[in-house]
Parts: C-alpha cells; sequence; structure tokens
C-alpha cells in the first residue's frame, strides 16, 4: 500500500511539472464525521449490545482525517487529481460488567485510503467558487493485533466552495464518504 501511495503523489508531482496556466492545485484539508468513524461508533454500539453489555469501549478518541490533494484543472470548469486520507480511531477495551470490568488492551484502527477524483464548478470567480466533488478509491485498514485489509473508499461532495486570492485559497465542503461530512483545508494554486 506505501508503495501506491507513493507512486500515485510521484504521478500527481510529476503531472504538475508539464501543467502550464497556473491550472494546478495542492490542498490539505482536516476533516470530521467520515465513514471509517462512522462504522466505527456504530460496530462498537451493535458489539457491546450482541455482548450483553460485556463489552465496553472508554475514552474513545476520534481526531479526524487529514488529506493532501492535487488537482489538475483541464478548462476554468473542470478537474482531475488524486486524494490521499489517513484517518484513526482508538479506544480502551473491558471485558465483563460493573465490579468485574478487565482491561482488555487498546483498540486501535487506521484507515489510509487513495482515491482518483473529479472536480466539476457550477460557479468560478477569482475570488470564490462552489463546486461539486467526487472520488472512488482503495483504502488500507491497519490494526492493532489484526491483519491489514485492504477495502474501497469513497467520498461524494455535492456543495463545496473556496475563496481568497489567485494563488493560495481557503475551501469548505460537504459531503459524506472517507473525507467526512465537513471539510476545512487551504489550496495553493500554481
Amino acid at each position: 500500500m506505501k508503495k501506491t501511495i507513493a507512486l500515485l503523489l510521484t504521478l500527481a508531482l510529476t503531472a504538475s511539472v508539464y501543467a502550464r496556466d497556473n491550472k494546478n492545485e495542492l490542498a490539505l484539508s482536516y476533516s470530521q464525521f467520515t465513514l471509517p468513524q462512522a462504522a466505527y461508533v456504530f460496530g462498537s454500539v451493535f458489539g457491546i449490545a450482541f455482548s450483553l453489555g460485556s463489552l465496553t469501549l472508554e475514552k474513545m478518541a476520534l481526531p479526524g482525517a487529514l488529506s493532501l490533494e492535487y488537482t489538475h484543472y483541464v478548462n476554468d470548469t473542470f478537474g482531475f487529481g488524486g486524494t490521499v486520507t489517513g484517518d484513526y480511531m482508538t479506544a480502551d477495551k473491558y471485558t465483563g460488567k460493573d465490579e468485574n470490568k478487565t482491561y482488555d488492551g487498546k483498540f486501535q484502527m487506521a484507515f489510509i485510503s487513495a482515491m482518483p477524483h473529479v472536480k466539476a464548478f457550477w460557479f468560478n470567480n477569482p475570488h470564490f467558487g462552489m463546486y461539486s466533488k467526487a472520488a472512488v478509491g482503495a483504502a488500507c485498514v491497519l490494526q492493532k493485533d489484526g491483519e491489514p485489509s485492504v477495502t474501497w473508499a469513497a467520498q461524494l461532495s455535492p456543495v463545496c466552495m473556496d475563496f481568497g486570492g489567485d494563488s493560495v485559497r481557503g475551501y469548505l465542503e460537504l459531503g459524506a464518504g472517507m473525507q467526512g461530512i465537513v471539510t476545512l483545508g487551504i489550496k495553493k494554486m500554481f
């Protein structure tokens, strides 16, 4: 998986060398309420329910996802590129009930996803734009005390906006998937 991520980043950086007219963008973002977080919370609830309360998770931490994106615009409306996202979650596991609870170790899980994406602007001016984004790819799931696995990854963000100057812009994306419901970031145009 590391080789796949390195290859995607290399392709993105190589493509930027050949692009002209400042139609490239490199973006860094933070997001919350991701698909892995939702699966983790619902899985925890069902796990506790099916174990009749003998399994509990405490001190759950869902710090959010970080993403790095590269986009090349073929015109003022349409762009394509790649997104690499990392998401992490952890909790303390306990078995037993009430006074008989026993610490059973730390639950840790990480998702690293690589997704090609497309963006389409439906409102675009020099200092404010609105667009939609769709991405589909793969995610590597890493668990403490478990084998790594690969699964699908996706993000659909129908309402997105960016704002700022010609070369540096902030952005907000609302959607669902590996990058979450709310994504905030900064991008550099070159």
